[in-house]
């Protein structure tokens, strides 16, 4: 009857052996798809506001140096070549050209503009499109 005791005892501590294990591994589990769940709801929320951020700063950006060519462009009819490097210059234009009404393009600052990277690039062309 001991050995039969002893047996049993034996058994019902390696049957809650396997139990806890089992049980603990389905928790440890469903913690990591939570987890991970949590983290992408997180890194999704963070990037839309990051991306959000980063186009609110560009879209200032353009406008501010569009404000600036719209500056350069009003003074044309009125500043020689010379005023118009110096304003270039004062806003950190990296090229500054002119475009004849032939089409042809005047370069008067920089060292001329590559546009190797970027793909179909149309022609420049001199005409107001409110015209």
């Amino acid at each position: 009857m001991k050995e039969k005791a002893q047996r049993l005892l034996v058994f019902s501590l390696l049957g809650v052996a396997v139990l806890c294990v089992v049980v603990f591994s389905l928790v440890t589990m469903q913690m990591n798809a939570q987890g991970a769940d949590a983290i992408r709801e997180i890194g999704g929320t963070y990037m839309s506001g990051v991306s959000r951020q980063i186009a609110t700063h560009l879209g200032s950006m353009l406008e501010m140096r569009l404000s600036q060519v719209k500056v350069l462009a009003d003074g044309l009819p009125h500043s020689g070549a010379a005023q118009l490097v110096e304003a270039a210059k004062a806003r950190d234009f990296p090229y500054l050209a002119r475009c004849r009404a032939d089409g042809t393009v005047e370069p008067l600052y920089g060292g001329g503009f590559q546009a190797t990277d970027i793909p179909e690039i149309p022609e420049p062309s001199c005409q107001n499109p409110g015209q």
